[in-house]
């Protein structure tokens, strides 16, 4: 018999190593199923195999595996007239160049964190990090964990192929 080591394969989020199965024992999730929650993956690779395995397990497989972050900050938005949020096109990160600020924002102690799949953009996912800005961290007990909720696309992406423009402008 394998050894479990033996059975895994390396694959790519957003150019972050991940480790997943090569077979497929649940068809509805797919490769996303597989991943593991092993040391070559972050704390935002971990979300966002999390958004993959949520968005395919509701029939919304994305058509782009290449995420772009960009965070949102819900006490100070920028909003255009149609109510889009606005955000300079080098607001847009990689997701081994968001690692450090998501793990940040985990001990930071907010109440929450929202994983919004805005849609897509120039061929990258738009993935929104929305959260509350605290002056300070939080001091939490020792066993508290930051809730990363997920949402998106919206109806209106989706009605208009996925496109993250309907919901954001980028400069």
């Amino acid at each position: 018999m394998p050894s479990p080591a033996s059975l895994l394969a390396t694959g790519r989020i957003g150019g972050t190593i991940v480790r997943h199965a090569p077979t497929c024992t649940t068809p509805s999730f797919g490769l996303w199923a597989h991943l593991s929650l092993g040391t070559d993956m972050s704390l935002l690779s971990e979300q966002i195999t999390r958004l993959f395995q949520w968005l395919e397990s509701i029939g919304r497989r994305p058509p782009s595996t290449d995420v772009r972050i960009v965070e949102v900050h819900s006490n100070a938005p920028n909003l255009d007239d149609r109510d889009r949020s606005r955000v300079h096109r080098n607001a847009l990160h990689e997701v081994s160049a968001y690692e450090a600020r998501f793990a940040e924002l985990m001990r930071l102690g907010t109440p929450w964190i929202n994983m919004s799949c805005y849609g897509v953009f120039d061929g990258f996912l738009i993935v929104a990090i929305e959260f509350r800005e605290v002056a300070a961290p939080i001091e939490r007990p020792a066993w508290f964990v930051t809730p990363v909720n997920l949402s998106g696309p919206t109806r209106l992406a989706l009605q208009h192929g996925w496109d993250a423009e309907e919901i954001v402008v980028i400069d």
